[in-house]
């Protein structure tokens, strides 16, 4: 896994699906595809403490949390605001 960093200058969780000359192929975990140069991607750095935004109960809107807990894909984000929720790392994102 990777982070993808999409037009809008955030960095999304992505598989690297295929690698075409010097861009890569990244399908990112809410569905969409798209075709990067390697500098858009970097390495899966989150772990427990990393500072996330998570789409909190997918009502559209990013929110600034910290992930409490990891499994694999899912995590426990605590939320600036009190909130707290398990979520899939594809509805979170990273500036």
């Amino acid at each position: 896994m990777v982070l993808g960093q999409w037009g809008d200058g955030h960095w999304y969780p992505a598989r690297v699906a295929e690698v075409k000359g010097d861009k890569l192929l990244v399908s990112f975990y809410d569905g969409d595809v798209g075709t990067l140069p390697a500098n858009k991607i970097k390495t899966y750095d989150w772990k427990v403490g990393s500072k996330v935004q998570c789409n909190w109960k997918r009502k559209g809107k990013y929110y600034k949390g910290t992930i409490a807990t990891m499994k694999v894909e899912w995590i426990h984000v605590k939320y600036d605001d009190g909130d707290k929720e398990n979520t899939g790392i594809g509805r979170c994102r990273v500036k």
